[in-house]
This record gives structure tokens, C-alpha cells and sequence, in this order.
């Protein structure tokens, strides 16, 4: 397989942005230690107390003849914003399945948020919030009553209250009482983003959150990312760099 080597952008030089040591396969993580508010840049001082939140090492993964992942290592400390960028087929998606432990590495190890992978997923997810466009939601169930159930399942003192506080911050309360199947691409898209915050989570892992929204709805994500890692030091990572 030829590896390729992708282009990283950033928004403003002033991101500070550094690259990992784990460019294989064409893939690319790109950690930000400095965060940028309001075209100013503020030192996150937590990374360095508060350890990581995420670390793997030696990654690697065959599907048959092909090699998808070769030898990844990451460390993500709490504040930092990570995007995993590269073509079509350099593994992306893949590094994202392994570090949130829904496929196993065939080398290598996970550390997330503190728990080793596989054997601590369980209580390492209830600190993650995971949305992607190929999750589907409950069909038969309406926003509002599927954002209850997982905000119950991840431990939500309110899950009603948390519910609609995370659809007004998005902008679609008024989806709050139609049924999931019915929803849009887009709406299910945000839908799913509210379902991965709704726990005010750790680490946030995104896989291409916003290819279907329009760019001012996509913004909001944006925004709603921003304020999540200023006033709680959550972690995002993506696949969309935009959104890192």
C-alpha cells in the first residue's frame, strides 16, 4: 500500500498546532495544546495536571491483504482538540473504532480516560460521547425520548432537563416530540451530536459530524464543541478537521 501524506489546515496560525508522531497510512493527528478564543489564545493549563485522557500506542490493524492502520500513538490530555485527517482509506475511521474500543487492534493497547481497553470500556464510555452519521438513532421512539434514555443510561441526574437544554443550545427543540424515523438527514445528524453531549462528557469522538448539515447549523456544533471544551475542559477528537 502507498502511503500518502495529508494536508493539515488550520484556521489561524495562532492555533499553535502541533503533529503527533503518528503519521501512518496516510493518517495524521493533530493535536492543539493552545485553545483560541475570540481570535486570542489561552494556555490550557489542565493538560499537564490532569494526566491524559486518551493514550495508544502501537496501534496497528489488517483487514485481509490490506494494512489499514500501521503502528499509531497517541496522547490526548483534557482540553487539547485532535483532528485525524487524511484520504479516503488511510484509516481514519478505523484509529476512531480502535481508540473507542468498538474493534480490537491487532498490536497495540488503548487507555481511555484511565481505563485499559478491552476489559474497562464499560465504565470508560460512560466519560465519552461518540456521534457519527452511520449510527442510527431509535426509530420508533421521538427526540425527546430517546435523548432521556441515554441520558439514563450514561447517568444523568435529569435526563428530561438535560434533554431539553441540549436541544435549545442546538437550536431544535422543536423536533422534540417527532419521531426519530422521521427526522431528516440533517436533523438526525444533530440529534445524534445532542445524544453525544448530553452527559457533559470527557472525551468527545467525532466521525465526519456535520458532512449533512448546512454550514450555519454546523456552526452551532462548532460552538456548542467550543463552550464545552472552554468551561469543561472536554476533549474533542475528529475526523472532520473543521470541527478539531
Amino acid at each position: 500500500m502507498t502511503q500518502t501524506h495529508p494536508h493539515v489546515l488550520t484556521q489561524r496560525a495562532a492555533q499553535h498546532t502541533v503533529l503527533l508522531n503518528d503519521t501512518v497510512s496516510g493518517t495524521t493527528c493533530v493535536s492543539e495544546r493552545h485553545c483560541v478564543w475570540n481570535d486570542t489564545v489561552s494556555v490550557n493549563d489542565t493538560a499537564a495536571a490532569d494526566g491524559h485522557v486518551l493514550v495508544a500506542r502501537g496501534l496497528r490493524k489488517r483487514f485481509e491483504r490490506t494494512q489499514a492502520v500501521d503502528g499509531v500513538d497517541i496522547e490526548i490530555h483534557p482540553g487539547e482538540r485532535v483532528g485525524i485527517v487524511g484520504p479516503n482509506g488511510a484509516g481514519k475511521t478505523t484509529t476512531l473504532l480502535m481508540l473507542l474500543g468498538a474493534i480490537e487492534p491487532d498490536e497495540g493497547s488503548v487507555e481511555l480516560v484511565g481505563h485499559p481497553l478491552p476489559g474497562g470500556r464499560g465504565p470508560a464510555m460512560a466519560e465519552v460521547g461518540f456521534a457519527a452519521g452511520y449510527i442510527p438513532l431509535p426509530e420508533r421512539m421521538t427526540v425527546c425520548e430517546s435523548l432521556r434514555l441515554f441520558g439514563t443510561l450514561y447517568g444523568v441526574d435529569d435526563p428530561g432537563r438535560a434533554s431539553a437544554a441540549v436541544l435549545e443550545e442546538l437550536g431544535i427543540s422543536h423536533l422534540a416530540d417527532q419521531r426519530c424515523e422521521s427526522l431528516s438527514s440533517g436533523q438526525g445528524t444533530l440529534v445524534g451530536f445532542a445524544k453525544a453531549v448530553i452527559h457533559q462528557p470527557r472525551l468527545i469522538v467525532l466521525d465526519e459530524p456535520t458532512a449533512s448539515l448546512d454550514p450555519d447549523v454546523a456552526m452551532r456544533v462548532r460552538d456548542r464543541l467550543e463552550v464545552m471544551n472552554r468551561e469543561h475542559h472536554a476533549t474533542p477528537v475528529a475526523h472532520e478537521p473543521r470541527h478539531a
